[in-house]
């Protein structure tokens, strides 16, 4: 019975090189697991920056070693126990947003679902987190991790990243009072 599965979502392609890779492992299958990098298409740009790439995911795998984990929204694969897990070469080509309004949209439904997540797991917000978290992200990904290297997209998706923090963690201090986000 075949045991290896494939994950990719409907907005995700395979690059040639990935495809290859893949090829490859299937034949000589060394490892519990295969990851990939993920290059995200944003509006038209490849982001190669401000922490967007590479997004290292696992997505090729013995089934009977992986299950979902993760906090929704962003549920991963990950080895039910320790394993030996390679890189493949290629990208996962994953085709993000179209606009900036689909960004902003997607990330008042995502901060709404991470702070259910989170309130649900008995993580807090303060104050605090709701001043810093955000600025934070915003300067982490924008300069540290050289999100100004994609000009004016790069400023956005930054911003609407650290808005989406600033959000979920607003949105758990509603939840934290009682009152619904």
């Amino acid at each position: 019975r075949f045991a290896h599965i494939l994950s990719i979502d409907a907005a995700e392609a395979l690059s040639p090189e990935l495809a290859l890779s893949i090829a490859t492992a299937k034949a000589d299958w060394r490892a519990d697991a295969y990851q990939m990098h993920r290059l995200t298409n944003y509006c038209g740009l490849w982001v190669r920056h401000a922490g967007w790439y590479p997004d290292t995911k696992l997505r090729l795998a013995d089934r009977r070693r992986v299950r979902w984990a993760g906090l929704n929204p962003h549920d991963r694969l990950t080895l039910t126990t320790p394993g030996r897990v390679l890189t493949l070469n290629g990208d996962l080509l994953h085709y993000s947003y179209h606009t900036v309004a689909e960004h902003v949209a997607q990330q008042n439904r995502f901060s709404s679902t991470s702070a259910e997540s989170y309130f649900q797991r008995g993580r807090r917000s303060s104050i605090a987190r709701i001043l810093f978290a955000p600025a934070f992200k915003f300067w982490r990904d924008y300069l540290f991790k050289l999100g100004f290297l994609h000009g004016y997209y790069g400023l956005v998706l930054c911003t609407i990243s650290a808005y989406s923090v600033f959000l979920k963690y607003v949105k758990l201090y509603e939840l934290q009072r009682g009152r619904p986000i």
